[in-house]
């Protein structure tokens, strides 16, 4: 079996963080309008923006 060996490590995130208030104007909105439901699901999972 032959040995492994971890040479570098190393991250990249994909453009400036989107904040929870900007969401839907990045990816659009629901048909209908805005989600009734978006501010509390925003709350209650805790994330403030996203990548």
């Amino acid at each position: 079996m032959a040995d492994a060996f971890i040479n570098a490590v190393a991250s990249f995130l994909p453009g400036d963080p989107v904040e929870n208030e900007d969401l839907e104007r990045v990816l659009g909105e629901l048909p209908g309008g805005p989600s009734r439901l978006k501010g509390k699901i925003l709350r209650s999972n805790g994330i403030v923006r996203r990548h």
